[in-house]
């Protein structure tokens, strides 16, 4: 998913024990999307606020968000994923597991079963969105939002192998950025990828990340997401 083709192949890492502790807990999971990083414990809180404005700062849960998205590629789009989703989730998962795991990525994953996946689609609310990638409406993808400190998020994302090479990968995490910057007042995105796997860092670059800094497994990416000023354009993420 996401490794063939000159763009839009990040692949997924993990090294939890089994797919629910993938999906919803460590730090290892948030680096799953894009090839390490974007952790919870990977992402850099906001400044403490003073007392006085704490109770101000109210996020929005990411419920919020819609439930479709479309993306400025026509036949592209994204819908929540339900448990009702977790056969073909993981029927993506198995036609593509020599693809997935080039990098020591996605072991777990792939032998999840249908049930693992369900649990965990079922009890992602609260610290995660997930969104499947539709092609005409076939299950191609993921792409994910994670509220590891609000308004910081991370952003995780993969793509069916025969589905890579077209910017769809780009497409989705455009919108899915876009919708977080207006809906929920992100300020900042965060992903991780992989030592090694170039074609996700591009995907990211293209977007606007910018890596700012290296661990002993992976790059951390960052962008900021700020209102224009007049005649100014917003960042490349929410480009058309």
């Amino acid at each position: 998913m996401t490794r063939t083709g000159a763009d839009d192949r990040p692949v997924s890492r993990s090294r939890g024990a089994g797919w629910a502790r993938w999906q919803l807990s460590t730090a290892e999971r948030r680096r799953a999307y894009t090839g390490g990083g974007a952790g919870p414990h990977d992402i850099p809180s906001p400044v403490s606020p003073g007392p006085s404005i704490v109770a101000a700062m109210v996020h929005p849960p990411l419920g919020t968000l819609p439930e479709t998205l479309p993306t400025r590629i026509p036949d592209v789009s994204l819908r929540v994923l339900t448990p009702a989703d977790a056969a073909g989730i993981r029927a993506l998962l198995q036609a593509d597991t020599v693809h997935l795991t080039r990098h020591g990525d996605f072991t777990e994953q792939v032998r999840a079963s249908v049930e693992e996946i369900e649990e965990a689609l079922a009890h992602s609310a609260g610290k995660e969105r997930a969104y499947g990638i539709r092609l005409r409406e076939s299950l191609v993808g993921q792409v994910s939002i994670i509220a590891a400190a609000p308004p910081h998020y991370g952003l995780g994302y993969w793509l069916a192998r025969a589905a890579t090479g077209k910017g769809r990968a780009g497409a989705a995490c455009a919108a899915l950025i876009g919708s977080a910057f207006t809906v929920l007042g992100a300020t900042d995105m965060f992903a991780g990828v992989t030592r090694g796997n170039d074609p996700s860092a591009a995907v990211l670059r293209r977007l606007g990340f910018a890596p700012v800094e290296e661990f002993p497994a992976y790059t951390r990416f960052h962008l900021p997401l700020t209102s224009p000023g007049p005649g100014e354009c917003f960042p490349k993420a929410f480009g058309r």
